[in-house]
């Protein structure tokens, strides 16, 4: 952080869901200058980011968001980082996490905050595991996420009980396309074979997967921003490219 950038506020919460009977850390982010819900006069974006401890703490994600807006780059935005509980079962595709987020997280966040209730000004964000489930999350809950920022997204996952790592992609592909717009990224050297409830060595890799839901994307008529990154799969990596996204997919222009 430069000395000469206003910092915005990064209050530690605890979040109880009455539908999984559980409580997780949550990280809420708040721009500086903001007054709190009802005081903007204009609904902020909001950012949800899953592995939350990871994104503030390895990630800096704040530190780049303070940054961003100060530079002008980024609107003033509110930000939420989602901790976790079970994260393989979680994030690995169950519609009833898309249920927490969509029921009980996001108006959670809303209350506390002046964030919007515009999709096409939402965002969900996540690394690997977390990049895999934005993408799930926005393509069955387009009506609350517009916005998909996935870093590295483990697109060569499989779920409990299918050994099938293209069901996400043949699900976008079987049904009509939803107002969401894409930035995915991976690292020319993420040669990590299928992994999952059934590993395979021989298995697509994360940088095959990857390219694979690009095309699927695309040739479904959706707005993808691809990009390929001289790395591996590292938050030193996704350090770099998530500014990127975040400029790319709320750009103020």
């Amino acid at each position: 952080m430069r000395d000469d950038v206003p910092a915005g506020q990064v209050t530690h919460r605890q979040f109880r869901s009455a539908i999984l009977d559980n409580e997780r850390d949550v990280w809420l982010y708040a721009p500086p200058g903001s007054r709190g819900p009802g005081a903007a006069s204009e609904p902020y974006p909001l950012l949800v980011f899953f592995d939350g401890k990871q994104y503030v703490d390895s990630m800096a994600a704040p530190t780049t968001l303070d940054n961003l807006i100060a530079a002008g780059l980024l609107p003033p935005v509110i930000a939420v980082f989602v901790g976790n509980v079970r994260r393989a079962q979680e994030l690995g595709g169950p519609s009833t996490f898309v249920d927490v987020l969509t029921e009980e997280l996001v108006p959670w966040v809303r209350a506390h905050s002046g964030a919007t209730t515009d999709p096409a000004r939402t965002v969900i964000a996540g690394s690997s595991l977390g990049g895999f489930a934005a993408t799930f999350a926005a393509v069955r809950r387009p009506d609350v996420f517009g916005n998909v920022l996935s870093q590295s997204g483990a697109f060569n996952w499989t779920r409990e009980g299918d050994a099938d790592w293209a069901w996400l992609s043949r699900e976008i592909e079987g049904v009509p396309r939803v107002p969401v717009r894409f930035w995915l990224d991976v690292g020319r050297f993420e040669t990590v074979p299928r992994f999952g409830p059934h590993p395979d060595a021989d298995g697509p890799t994360l940088l095959d997967t990857n390219r694979h839901l690009r095309d699927v994307l695309l040739a479904k008529g959706y707005e993808v921003h691809y990009t390929e990154f001289a790395g591996s799969h590292d938050y030193i990596w996704w350090r770099g490219t998530l500014a990127d996204g975040l400029v790319t997919l709320l750009d103020r222009r």
